[in-house]
């Protein structure tokens, strides 16, 4: 049931993958399971709050990646790094599944597209009933991670939360409240660094009533030291920012 305006919009936390992706697979499972792990946004919807909205992919970014553009010739990580809609290498540059242009269209029309619709679909029903939505696109990451998926320096010091966004103006009020919070729960923050920009459902881009912020979550902060369980005591500091940062967003008028 639509009870705010604000959607949390999870697109890498599943490891859940297809059968026939599996038959696919030109590395051994071991290798896979712990790669899948490594490149998900690992138990972050966790810290959903449990009266939000929520929009999840319900399978891995490793067979099916929802927050590239569907064209790999728009994509700066297909062209770059090979990992467009459908990864043809993983972190550690492998070529890991076997892949061709078909199969590629197959699971761009069947999952790809099926998840932007449903995304697409919560925005119209809030804009129905509030005439406003704001989209939080939640996200984890690892400093490793960062050094193998990117052209950043290595030396710099990433930040306990990222905060992206794709015009600052537009959202600076936005943007200042999750900076606030993140000084009461003595978060480092930055903007737009090491990830920047927020999506938005293309039919909604330039419409001023819609508007996406990105949380880029170091696992730092809320998984143990092997980044590979929840950290209890972390977890809990980082439930309630979240939850803070709802009850925020749902008092924001665009």
């Amino acid at each position: 049931m639509i009870n705010n305006k604000v959607i949390i919009h999870v697109p890498h936390s599943s490891l859940s993958v297809p059968d026939f992706f599996l038959e696919r697979l030109k590395v051994d499972r071991d290798y896979f399971n712990k790669m899948n792990i490594y490149e998900s946004d690992y138990l972050i919807e966790h810290f959903i709050p449990d009266d939000c909205n929520s929009v999840i992919f319900n399978y891995s970014r490793m067979f099916c990646d929802v927050e590239r553009f569907r064209d790999d010739n728009d994509e700066y990580m297909a062209k770059h790094f090979r990992r467009g809609v459908v990864y043809e290498l993983d972190s550690n540059k492998k070529e890991f599944v076997d892949i061709d242009d078909d199969y590629k269209d197959f699971v761009k029309s069947r999952y790809y597209d099926y998840h932007h619709k449903e995304l697409l679909d919560k925005t119209n029903e809030i804009m129905s009933k509030y005439a406003e939505c704001i989209i939080v696109d939640l996200h984890s990451y690892s400093d490793s991670y960062v050094s193998k998926t990117s052209n950043n320096d290595i030396n710099n010091i990433n930040p306990d939360i990222c905060i992206g966004f794709n015009d600052y103006d537009r959202n600076k009020h936005i943007i200042n409240r999750i900076q606030l919070l993140c000084n009461k729960y003595s978060y480092t923050n930055s903007l737009n660094y090491p990830y920047s920009g927020s999506l938005v459902p293309l039919e909604y881009l330039n419409d001023d009533k819609v508007t996406s912020v990105m949380l880029e979550i170091n696992k730092r902060i809320y998984l143990n030291n092997d980044l590979n369980e929840l950290d209890d005591v972390k977890s809990n500091i980082l439930k309630n920012f979240m939850r803070d940062i709802f009850n925020q967003l749902k008092g924001i008028k665009l």
